[in-house]
């Protein structure tokens, strides 16, 4: 992922956080709903405390960070 991909990503999921959302469904569909609308479709995003995962996504198109308690796994579908 580009470094302005990135620091959007970690901006939408602070955004959602700082607004009271603690919601984990709620927060992914905000990012991938977010990515959708400014990078294209098929963006798929996991955010929680405790998950494993074993994705097929495209080059360049993956992050996985940290934000107070979740984990957020964001990535574009290959």
């Amino acid at each position: 992922m580009n470094f302005e991909q990135a620091l959007f990503a970690q901006a939408v999921a602070k955004e959602q956080i700082i607004a009271g959302n603690t919601n984990e469904k709620a927060i992914a569909n905000a990012l991938k709903s977010r990515f959708d609308e400014r990078y294209g479709r098929c963006w798929q995003c996991i955010v929680g405390s405790s998950f494993g995962s074993f994705v097929t996504h495209s080059n360049n198109h993956f992050i996985y960070f940290y934000i107070d308690d979740f984990a957020v796994l964001l990535y574009k579908s290959a």
